[in-house]
């Protein structure tokens, strides 16, 4: 196989799972896509991690591929007590890394979140609520996998 395409291959739709338990991300993602992109995007959603990973510090909500163009969302956002706002925000901020890409900064970095990024995602019409219940509710994110 070439590498251009094997680098460029997008994964297959059977090992994509956008729909688990509570949330149906594909739904989520579609009305996004709809709402806040003129269904101008043609990325996949799916979720990730492990369910028994133990406590950490810093964990990754959501992540964007641009190689396969696949949004990622942690699966322990896939539980009744995160509400249907958050999760949309955390997947509308994964999806605006596709239209909002990394620029090159000084001495060679890379800003991630730039401030064009910032202000569209602030564009969310549950911004300030999704921000404020993630603050509120941090706690949710580092005891996930104790018992």
């Amino acid at each position: 196989m070439n590498l251009l395409k094997f680098l460029f291959k997008r994964p297959k739709p059977s090992l994509l799972k956008p729909t688990r338990g509570h949330y149906d991300l594909k739904a989520i993602y579609n009305t996004l896509n709809r709402s806040y992109f003129d269904n101008k995007l043609n990325l996949e959603i799916t979720w990730f991690g492990s369910a028994m990973r133990a406590a950490r510090r810093h964990r990754k909500l959501g992540l964007y591929c641009f190689r396969t163009k696949v949004v990622k969302i942690h699966r322990l956002l896939d539980q009744p007590h995160f509400p249907p706002y958050f999760i949309s925000y955390v997947v509308y901020h994964e999806m605006l890394h596709s239209v909002c890409p990394p620029i090159k900064a000084k001495k060679g970095r890379y800003l991630i979140h730039h401030h064009d990024f910032k202000k569209r995602e602030r564009e969310f019409s549950e911004y300030e609520m999704a921000k404020r219940w993630e603050e509120e509710n941090k706690r949710l994110f580092f005891n996930y996998g104790r018992t």
